[in-house]
């Protein structure tokens, strides 16, 4: 889910983006997350979330103060996808099915004209400029394909706080 969640953040700002993806459908480890039920975040404060993080929480400060376990839970609601809160302040899809967050994701990945590759295993990147050209090798038909991507408007968007780019190692 984190590689559709990018790929919607970055085409929400316009970017043109492309999810390369080796296995057969999107989000086919979502599915089996949580007994099939998709535990989407946990409800408590984000000290608390820190806190119950063994080894290095500081390395996750940043990325749970850059989209909080709230944001996820009104992204999800404002998509359509009603959520609960269990025990231990788990957050589930109301329907508690998977299939509906992956539905969800998948949706608004089309709605904002995200492209998405299906049977493709990405061998190489490869950075010019802010170009960057990915070369995947197309699993059902054996055959190798080059593909340029867009400039690379997320390098944009990370420039604004540099500390990410550490958090990220780009």
């Amino acid at each position: 889910p984190a590689g559709m969640m990018a790929a919607i953040q970055s085409a929400s700002c316009g970017c043109d983006v492309t999810i390369v993806e080796k296995n057969e459908k999107l989000g086919k480890k979502l599915f089996i997350t949580g007994k099939g039920r998709c535990n989407l975040t946990n409800a408590c404060d984000i000290s608390d979330l820190l806190s119950n993080v063994i080894s290095n929480p500081k390395f996750l400060y940043s990325a749970f103060y850059s989209f909080t376990n709230e944001q996820v839970v009104d992204f999800f609601n404002k998509h359509g996808l009603p959520t609960k809160v269990e025990r231990g302040k788990r957050v589930f899809p109301a329907s508690d099915k998977s299939s509906d967050v992956i539905r969800t994701l998948e949706k608004e990945c089309k709605r904002l004209g995200v492209a998405v590759l299906l049977h493709t295993e990405v061998k190489k990147l490869q950075m010019s400029s802010l170009i960057l050209h990915f070369f995947a090798k197309k699993s059902a038909m054996g055959k190798v394909y080059a593909k340029r991507a867009c400039k690379l408007h997320i390098l944009h968007v990370l420039s604004s706080c540099k500390r990410r780019r550490k958090v990220l190692k780009l």
